[in-house]
C-alpha cells in the first residue's frame, strides 16, 4: 500500500463519509465507459483514434506486460511521451499495474532526468524511440549504465530490438505472449485479476514533477481519489458533458493538460490530443475535430491571436477556453474571448494542487476577463493572511493559503519537506503557495504575484503583475513581463521585457510615452525596458524571470 505522506486514517475517512472522495476510480470509470460506449471514439492524435474499448483492452494489456517484465506493485516509472493516445494509454496501464506513474517533460535531457532518477528510485522509463532529433532510446541506454535502479525502457513508435533492458510498445500493446490472443476481447478473468492490482481511491497513485524554477525538481504525491475529485468538481463547475469534444494543446504532463484528461474522463467526453502547438496546425485541428472545449495555458493561446485571420477556419463548435498554469493578461483574455467566440474560463491552481480555484461560464466578463481565477471547487478552501498573520479583509492583498480533498498529499520520499511546505504531518494543513493574492467582496480570488517576484526599489514595492497588464493595453505588444534586477542605489530596479506582436514595429520610447499617459506613480515607471522576439521559459510554459532579470541589457 502507498499510503500518502501527510494524510491520517481520520482524514481519509472523513473525507470519504463526506462524499468528496468515493470508491470510484480513474480505472473503473474507464472500464464502465468501455461498457456504455465501447465503440465510440475516446480518444485521438495526428496518428491514432481509439475506441473506449480499444482504450480499455490495449491499457489492459500494456499493465499486465509491465508486470511481466519485472515491475512490481508500488515501485516508480517515468514518463516522457508527447501528446500522443499513447500518454493516456500509459495513464491507465500503470493505474491498473499498481505502478507511480512520475510525468516529466518531453523537452527534458540527461541533466534533468538524472536528478529525477536519483531522487526517485525510478525503475523503467516510457518515451518515444525517437522524437523531435532526439534518440530516447541512445538516452536511456546511457542513464542505464548510470543508475542501478533504471534497468528497464519501454519505446514508443519506433524499433529498438536487441537492446538491453528495452521493449517496444506495440509488443505490449498486441498482447504478443500475454493476456488474450485476441486483443479485443482480453479475458474477463484475466482483467479482474490484473485489476486487483490497481490502486485503492487513498493510496498514491501519480507523482508530478516541478519544472525546477526555484532549484531540483520536486516530486508531489497524488493520491488516485484527490485527482479524480478535481476531473469531477471541473467537469461539473464548467458543464462539460459526454457531448463535448476535449482539446489539449498544452503538454499533458503539465497541471493544465492534466486537467483536460480527467475532465474528460469525468464527463465520458472525447480527448483530442495537440502534438503540435503551432497556431495553424491547432486551428485545423480544432475546425476538424469540432472541438469545443480547449485546456491550455496563455502561452499557447496567445499564438493563435497571432493569425491575423482567424476566420479562415470553422471555430463555430468552439465554447470554452481554459486557462491555467500561469496568468493570463485582462488584455489577452478579452481578445481571445472576442476573436475565437469562446468564454474564456481561468483557473489557478500549482503543482501541490492541481487547480484551487476555477471561474465559471456564469461568471460575469468583469470576473472572468477582469483578472479573476475563480473561486474554490467543493471540497477546496483558500484563505489569505495579511502582514501581521490574521485573515485580510475583502481587497487586501496578502499570501495565499490553501487545502481540501484535492491537493497533493506531500512530496514523494521528503517528509520534512512535506512539513515544511504544509506547516503539518497527521492533519489538515494549510499549503502555503508562496502567492500574492485578494478576494473581493464576493469571495472571488485575484493573484496579483509571487511573493518573491515583488520589487523592492527605494523601500517602495511593486507588483509586477499591475506594470505587465498596463503593459499589455498597448496595441502592439504581445508579452510583457517585469523583473526585478540588483540596484546599488535602489536595493532593486526595475526591468521590463516586452515581445511585439508579429508584424508590430516597436521601441523603448513608444513602450514609455504609453506607459506615461496610464497616470502611474513615478516609482513604478519601469528603470530599463528589453525587447525581446520571446520569453525564455521552462518546460511547464511558465516564463523564466531568473532569466530574464540576469540577461545583459542588448542581447
Amino acid at each position: 500500500m502507498i499510503w500518502p505522506t501527510r494524510f491520517t486514517k481520520s482524514m481519509v475517512e472523513r473525507y470519504m463519509a463526506e462524499g468528496l472522495w468515493t470508491e470510484e476510480t480513474m480505472v473503473s470509470r474507464l472500464r464502465s465507459l468501455a461498457k456504455e460506449k465501447a465503440d465510440a471514439l475516446a480518444a485521438s492524435d495526428a496518428q491514432r483514434r481509439l475506441t473506449w474499448a480499444e482504450l480499455d483492452s490495449e491499457s489492459f494489456r500494456v499493465g499486465r506486460s509491465l508486470r511481466e517484465i519485472g515491475l512490481k506493485r508500488g515501485e516508480l516509472v517515468l514518463v516522457q511521451l508527447p501528446n500522443w493516445v499513447e500518454n493516456l494509454l500509459t495513464r491507465y496501464a500503470l493505474k491498473r499495474a499498481g505502478l507511480l506513474g512520475a510525468y516529466v517533460p518531453v523537452v527534458w535531457r540527461e541533466a534533468e532526468l538524472e536528478r529525477v532518477v536519483r531522487s526517485s528510485g525510478a525503475r523503467a522509463i516510457v518515451a518515444p524511440a525517437r522524437f523531435l532529433g532526439t534518440d530516447f532510446h541512445e538516452m536511456f541506454q546511457r542513464m542505464r549504465e548510470k543508475f542501478p535502479n533504471l534497468q528497464r525502457g519501454v519505446f514508443v513508435r519506433g524499433e529498438v530490438a536487441g537492446s538491453a533492458g528495452a521493449f517496444c510498445w506495440e509488443e505490449f500493446a498486441t498482447g504478443k505472449g500475454v493476456g488474450s490472443p485476441d486483443p479485443k476481447t482480453p479475458d474477463p478473468l484475466a482483467v479482474q485479476e490484473d485489476d486487483a492490482q490497481a490502486f485503492e481511491p487513498w493510496e498514491v497513485s501519480l507523482i508530478s514533477v516541478s519544472s525546477g524554477s526555484t532549484g531540483a525538481p520536486k516530486l508531489c504525491e497524488w493520491p488516485e481519489a484527490a485527482h479524480w475529485l478535481a476531473g469531477r468538481g471541473l467537469a461539473q463547475r464548467l458543464e462539460i458533458s459526454s457531448q463535448d469534444v476535449v482539446g489539449i494543446f498544452c503538454p499533458l504532463g503539465g497541471g493544465a493538460g492534466a486537467m483536460g484528461w480527467l475532465v474528460a474522463l469525468a464527463a465520458g467526453a472525447r480527448i483530442v490530443l495537440g502534438e503540435s502547438f503551432h497556431a495553424e496546425e491547432m486551428l485545423d485541428t480544432i475546425s476538424r475535430e469540432r472541438v469545443s472545449f480547449i485546456s491550455t495555458v496563455p502561452t499557447i493561446l496567445l499564438r493563435l491571436l497571432d493569425v491575423s485571420d482567424l476566420s479562415r477556419w470553422d471555430l463555430s463548435a468552439l465554447r470554452l477556453i481554459r486557462t491555467g498554469t500561469a496568468a493570463i493578461s485582462q488584455a489577452a483574455a478579452r481578445e481571445a474571448e472576442r476573436r475565437l467566440g469562446a468564454k474564456i474560463v481561468p483557473a489557478a491552481g500549482s503543482m501541490e494542487a492541481i487547480m484551487f480555484t476555477q471561474t465559471s461560464p456564469h461568471d460575469p466578463p468583469e470576473i472572468r476577463l477582469g483578472g479573476s481565477v475563480g473561486r474554490p471547487l467543493p471540497g477546496g478552501e483558500v484563505r489569505i493572511l495579511g502582514i501581521d498573520g490574521a485573515p485580510a479583509q475583502a481587497g487586501e492583498v496578502g499570501e495565499l493559503e490553501i487545502r481540501g480533498a484535492y491537493t497533493g498529499s506531500g512530496y514523494f520520499g521528503d517528509v520534512h519537506a512535506t512539513q515544511a511546505a504544509w506547516g503539518t504531518l497527521g492533519e489538515e494543513g494549510w499549503l502555503r503557495t508562496g502567492d500574492l493574492a485578494f478576494m473581493n467582496s464576493d469571495r472571488s480570488l485575484f493573484i496579483v504575484g509571487r511573493v518573491r517576484d515583488v520589487i523592492v526599489r527605494g523601500g517602495h514595492k511593486i507588483f509586477p503583475t499591475e506594470l505587465e497588464e498596463l503593459l499589455m493595453q498597448h496595441p502592439a505588444v504581445r508579452e510583457a513581463v517585469v523583473v526585478g534586477i540588483p540596484h546599488e542605489k535602489l536595493g532593486e530596479a526595475t526591468r521590463a521585457c516586452v515581445v511585439p506582436r508579429d508584424g508590430q514595429s516597436l521601441t523603448q520610447d513608444d513602450v514609455r510615452d504609453f506607459l506615461k499617459l496610464k497616470q502611474i506613480a513615478t516609482y513604478k515607471f519601469p528603470d530599463e525596458f528589453l525587447l525581446l522576439y520571446e520569453l525564455p521559459r521552462l518546460p511547464g510554459g511558465k516564463v523564466d524571470r531568473k532569466n530574464l532579470a540576469s540577461r545583459e541589457l542588448g542581447l
